[in-house]
């Protein structure tokens, strides 16, 4: 099946313009307001039983946003966690390079999980002590895990004299000896009874590749709902191929990927509706009930779908993607991408930073209508 043009309309008559805008957007994503695919994604995730695991889950933040969304009875506010590291750890990378000590609740999903768990892996001793102190502070329904994590499992190095929550730094070549481990190794260690992994979220500092690939068994089988991981040019990622990732995500288990943003406009036309597919299997399953939750208009958010046409250009730093394989979430995540265009993309360069890389997308696109005789 050929991916669908999210970008219809003579201003997008060409794929070169798609991959102009699918850039400007992947180049606003380095601090992205997820709250828009989150929102729209939460109500077919709901379930009785939900699994989050977090693979660098640095401070926990995302931890804690996710049961403010999904597990019943939760309330502990980011500000709360934010407050108990300041107090633990004393260290000035409490908050997030991001600012998530800061972020608002998020919306909760109609439906709350009545059993809720969460699976914390941290490579850094310092941030994973912290992690471990705010895990039994709030009694996060969970645990702890200090390891690295890649492709195999046996044994990496930490790098020594960092402070807690810094998170700019991975795997590294020398340090101090830590367990490596899997997706799949730890997958193996505490089956699902079959419920899967309702988001498996990313974050290694460049080894995000090798991760992917130690989860190929739970990706084959399609027991991840969302799949959210980095894109960086460090690490692994500096020798791997993202068209090579994104094609294998696609052929291990149908997995179609989206850049993120940190744009969240109101687009609510009869366009931008929303069009849920049936659910495939073997798969991870949007519970029926969920189905008809889908928004009857745009919901707030941007994305862009991952294009891996030669023409098309990844942005040169860190960038963040979100990925699903089953046609209710795709259908979801594919209603962000309606509509987007540069112009609306103005103030999210501002914000994040890349107006510079947006503005240069305006000229190849008026270049590409020049060369194409649209204008």
């Amino acid at each position: 099946m050929a991916w669908p043009n999210p970008f219809s309309g003579k201003a997008f008559a060409s794929n070169l313009m798609n991959c102009s805008v699918a850039l400007a957007v992947a180049s606003c994503s380095q601090c992205p307001d997820n709250t828009g695919w989150m929102d729209v994604v939460a109500p077919l995730l709901a379930a009785e039983r939900m699994r989050y695991w977090n693979i660098g889950a640095n401070k926990g933040y995302n931890v804690n946003e996710w049961l403010l969304r999904h597990a019943a009875g939760w309330k502990t506010t980011n500000g709360q966690w934010h407050k108990h590291l300041q107090e633990k750890t004393a260290t000035p990378f409490t908050c997030g390079a991001c600012r998530a000590c800061l972020a608002p609740p998020p919306r909760v999903a109609p439906k709350r999980a009545t059993s809720a768990s969460v699976l914390a892996v941290e490579l850094l001793n310092s941030t994973y002590n912290g992690l471990l102190g705010a895990f039994s502070r709030f009694g996060v329904p969970g645990e702890v895990v200090h390891a690295a994590c890649a492709d195999r499992v046996g044994e990496a190095r930490e790098p020594v004299g960092i402070d807690a929550g810094t998170e700019s730094r991975g795997i590294s070549k020398g340090g101090v000896r830590v367990p490596q481990t899997t997706v799949d190794a730890l997958w193996a260690a505490r089956p699902g009874g079959g419920e899967g992994v309702s988001i498996l979220s990313v974050d290694t500092e460049g080894w995000d590749p090798l991760v992917l690939r130690g989860a190929a068994s739970l990706l084959q089988q399609r027991l991840v709902g969302v799949l959210e991981f980095e894109y960086h040019v460090v690490g692994p990622w500096a020798t791997t191929d993202l068209r090579e990732v994104l094609g294998w995500l696609r052929q291990t288990g149908g997995y179609h990927c989206y850049w993120q943003s940190n744009c969240a406009p109101r687009l609510k036309t009869h366009s931008n509706m929303i069009r849920a597919a049936p659910v495939q299997r073997p798969a991870f399953v949007v519970p029926r009930a969920a189905r008809s939750t889908l928004p009857a208009h745009r919901a707030d958010g941007v994305l862009a779908p991952a294009l891996t046409e030669p023409e098309c250009q990844f942005p040169r730093s860190w960038s963040n993607m979100v990925c699903a394989s089953a046609p209710e979430l795709r259908a979801a995540l594919d209603g962000l991408t309606r509509g987007v265009s540069l112009d609306m993309l103005d103030d999210c360069a501002a914000t994040a930073g890349g107006k510079h890389l947006v503005n240069a997308a305006k000229k190849r696109v008026h270049a590409n209508h020049s060369a194409l005789g649209l204008l």
